[in-house]
């Protein structure tokens, strides 16, 4: 994944650590999860992430600032943090 936005309030700030929040049957998540670096990312998609968009919940990735990285619902991804506009 090879996010292409920058950080608003500091542009050289590292994208890292994001939040990954993944949401029950009923709509609702608990706090996230925090991931520290690249490789927890990447294993978050083939473990985590995989395994809820599969189950059709909802998954949300953001950053420290709450901007959204990543959001799949459903089953689809609907923003992959490299497209910005269809």
């Amino acid at each position: 994944m090879n996010f292409q936005y920058k950080s608003q309030v500091d542009p050289n700030k590292n994208l890292y650590p994001l939040y990954l929040f993944i949401y029950d049957e009923n709509g609702f998540h608990s706090t996230g999860v925090r991931l520290e670096d690249k490789h927890k990312l990447e294993y978050a998609f083939r473990t985590s992430i995989k395994f809820a968009i599969a189950n059709k919940r909802e998954v949300r990735i953001t950053d420290t600032e709450d901007l959204l990285c990543f959001h799949a619902k459903d089953g689809k991804i609907l923003y992959d943090g490299e497209r910005h506009y269809d």
